[in-house]
């Protein structure tokens, strides 16, 4: 089964980074969408009309995601 955001977010570890704090507040958003690209979360983002510093932290979630997730099928 190919991993998804979500389940990414859920194993991810919180680091002191940038990106640790979009993965820290992702865990507890319970309207995180399933999102099946980067698109997808951006424009999930901005309706929550978060500032340009965390969508750039959650590029860089995101490329993170992408990179454990491998190429896909």
């Amino acid at each position: 089964m190919a991993l998804t955001f979500r389940a990414y977010i859920k194993e991810a570890v919180v680091t002191d980074t940038p990106t640790g704090g979009f993965i820290a507040d992702a865990k507890q958003d319970p309207g995180l969408p399933e999102a099946a690209c980067w698109a997808e979360l951006r424009d999930y983002l901005k309706t929550r009309r978060v500032g340009r510093q965390a969508i750039r932290d959650a590029l860089y979630a995101w490329r993170e995601f992408e990179v454990a997730r491998g190429p896909e099928a």
